[in-house]
């Protein structure tokens, strides 16, 4: 379970709307939407891989009490298909980190970024005090150029979990 994120405790919970998606907090039904996300080797492969099956169960339990984790809907089709959170930096203190995963199907369709753009720009209004942070794999194209089109800064390098890490960093306000 991560750290409760409390600067979030008057927001949330919340839904947010882009214009193709909603992002709403996770509800037990999503649960099997977490289930394939957690444990499908594509969706996991600058993630650590799938979750272990000793895991899943306690992961699941703590999901829908999550501030801050968001499912992401398609809005004309109701239909889950991914899902972003915020959480506390677990590296430094008063950041908040932006994480997400989307099922293949709806890759390269905007989705990510839509979902994404839109939590980055509803934190920086809801926790100004709290600079926002991602971080991804070197080796996950995809997913830094995702990043770097929201307007994020490439700002350290470092190996984390035994892998090459980038953390990216919003822009400082002017």
């Amino acid at each position: 379970m991560t750290a409760d994120p409390k600067w979030l405790h008057p927001h949330w919970p919340t839904e947010l709307s882009a214009p193709r998606l909603l992002l709403r907090p996770v509800e037990t039904a999503d649960f099997q939407l977490l289930r394939t996300l957690w444990t499908d080797p594509e969706v996991r492969r600058f993630l650590g891989g799938p979750v272990p099956a000793d895991r899943l169960d306690r992961r699941l339990a703590d999901a829908a009490s999550q501030r801050g984790h968001f499912t992401v809907v398609l809005t004309k089709a109701s239909q889950a298909v991914g899902r972003v959170t915020l959480d506390p930096d677990h590296r430094a203190a008063g950041r908040a980190e932006v994480s997400y995963e989307f099922l293949p199907a709806y890759a390269g369709r905007g989705y990510a970024a839509e979902a994404v753009g839109t939590a980055l720009h509803w934190c920086a209004q809801v926790a100004p005090d709290h600079q926002l942070i991602a971080v991804t794999q070197a080796a996950n194209t995809r997913s830094r150029r995702l990043l770097e089109r929201l307007g994020l800064l490439d700002t350290e390098h470092f190996v984390e979990y035994g892998q090459s890490q980038v953390l990216y960093t919003t822009a400082p306000s002017k």
